[in-house]
């Protein structure tokens, strides 16, 4: 009898002692400062890479929790920032002028010295971008460089010699025409020596022009830079680039396909698609050459970048520039270095990606070296500058259709861009 009690009672305090286990183990808090990373990236290769950033930057820093909140929009960080509830730490590639203008993003220059980020590991240009009125904002994750991709094929076939770091405005517009075949196969033109689209606006920044003069708050399209830009932009249109609907009948990857099936001769694009050229582009031979200089300046090689930016309403600000540090140091561009298609602002990083194909890609090194890069985005210091801009592009879009005239579209986009100005500075 004493022997049944005995197990009895021994097995009431195991069972005991094993709930109480059990309900420890549930109480196990977790420590780790948690900060919230806003990521609006919705390329799954580029996901991933993320997610591998912020894994190993987790195992490196054990106090560290990252969230990732993926999915969103610009717009939904402009409303948590408003609405006080910002995130921690947040990637963008949309313009952040406005938010550094409002006050609304954390000065990082004070993170900067106290954490021994040394700059002198970046490109210049990538430190220019970061800044705002001389004072650190972001921090660039990658470069966004546009050079001119040209068909070597298609340049042997016709007898024009490769372009150089001399060639002008004209001589791109005399090659793409000489590249340009006015023939057609069933009313339908097969090739052409370069792609337009609605890329007039680049034109004009490489001008070192502006469509407004934000002192005098007032359209600029008018300008002497602004209005030989647009002029050489609708020559180069009309006579040796895809109309807009031509453009229509080609599909693929952006607006790039044309090119990567062999039907355009020269391309302006970012350099970003080396990485995806180098993979799709097998018919062909093809390189890439500087952007061609100005009627009346210096080349303006032009830049923009994916970057992190840490909200001044932060909850954890010193932990989020852990993370800012890692991501865009050198163990958070390990990760980046395997895929090509980036150009990343740490220079030791960025030189081991610059390998053939193409055979000119250490001409990317010249460029991020250059002292003269111009960063449109720094001008742009109003969220609503989209919406005004639209004007400008639906006025293109007009011109080139061919529904108004070169003259009367410049004097609608005028009007209507001063309108919306009045608007946005009333």
């Amino acid at each position: 009898m004493k022997s049944i009690r005995f197990r009895i009672v021994f097995g009431f305090f195991v069972f005991m002692m094993v709930m109480n286990t059990a309900g420890c183990e549930k109480k196990v808090v977790d420590k780790r400062t948690v900060i919230r990373f806003f990521n609006p990236q919705g390329i799954s290769e580029e996901i991933k890479m993320m997610e591998e950033i912020v894994n190993k930057f987790e195992k490196d820093n054990p106090d560290i929790k990252v969230k990732i909140e993926s999915g969103g929009t610009p717009d939904k960080l402009l409303v948590e920032i408003a609405g006080g509830m910002p995130p921690d730490v947040f990637l963008s590639w949309t313009d952040w002028g406005p938010m550094a203008e409002k006050d609304t993003l954390l000065e990082l220059d004070t993170y900067i010295e106290r954490h021994h980020l040394n700059l002198n590991d970046y490109f210049p240009c990538a430190i220019g971008f970061s800044k705002y009125k001389g004072k650190s904002y972001v921090f660039p994750v990658n470069l966004h460089i546009p050079v001119a991709f040209y068909n070597k094929d298609m340049f042997d076939k016709a007898g024009i010699p490769y372009p150089n770091g001399s060639w002008t405005w004209n001589e791109y517009y005399e090659t793409a025409v000489r590249l340009t075949d006015r023939s057609s196969e069933n009313g339908i033109r097969t090739q052409f020596g370069t792609q337009l689209g609605n890329s007039a606006y680049f034109w004009i920044l490489q001008n070192k022009g502006q469509i407004f003069d934000r002192g005098n708050k007032r359209s600029n399209i008018k300008s002497e830079e602004a209005i030989e830009a647009l002029r050489f932009a609708y020559k180069l249109y009309s006579d040796a680039s895809p109309s807009l609907s031509e453009m229509k009948t080609f599909s693929g990857v952006g607006d790039v396909n044309p090119f990567i099936t062999g039907k355009i001769g020269m391309l302006i694009q970012t350099g970003a698609y080396i990485g995806i050229f180098s993979q799709q582009i097998n018919n062909f031979r093809w390189d890439i050459a500087p952007l061609p200089i100005p009627p009346h300046s210096k080349r303006v090689n032009i830049i923009s970048a994916d970057y992190l930016g840490i909200p001044r309403g932060s909850k954890h600000p010193e932990e989020a520039f852990r993370f800012l540090k890692y991501y865009c140091g050198r163990k958070g561009m390990e990760v980046f270095i395997s895929h090509k298609r980036f150009i990343l602002p740490y220079r030791e990083m960025a030189y081991e990606t610059f390998v053939p194909p193409p055979e000119n890609i250490k001409l990317l090194i010249n460029i991020l070296e250059e002292p003269y890069i111009f960063n449109p985005l720094t001008h742009i210091e109003d969220e609503r500058w989209f919406e005004m801009m639209t004007h400008f592009w639906d006025g293109w879009e007009l011109i080139l259709s061919g529904n108004i005239s070169f003259d009367e579209g410049i004097d609608k986009m005028e009007i209507e861009m001063n309108r919306r100005l009045e608007q946005i500075w009333r």
